[in-house]
């Protein structure tokens, strides 16, 4: 079953691969020990309507574990796109 799984994984588009077909907008988060600014910016502009925020002196699951700075990001990312097709 493991092996089934993983051949079906190794032949799945990359995540990167499959940004330009998101069709919603969207921000992507990341701790900045985890990519660099210039990834970050790379992973965004991919995006149709995406935008990257690195918070620097996290790492990843800091990203997950503050949400008192991560929250007030995501709560205003919506009002950004209000009105926007």
């Amino acid at each position: 079953m493991v092996a089934a799984l993983s051949r079906k994984r190794a032949d799945a588009p990359s995540a990167w691969d499959v940004l330009p077909a998101v069709r919603v907008p969207t921000v992507l988060i990341s701790g900045a020990g985890e990519c660099t600014a210039d990834e970050m910016a790379a992973a965004a502009a991919r995006l149709p309507d995406g935008r990257g925020l690195r918070l620097e002196g996290y790492g990843h699951l800091q990203t997950f574990w503050h949400v008192e700075v991560t929250a007030p990001l995501l709560l205003a990312f919506p009002d950004e796109h209000a009105g926007r097709p």
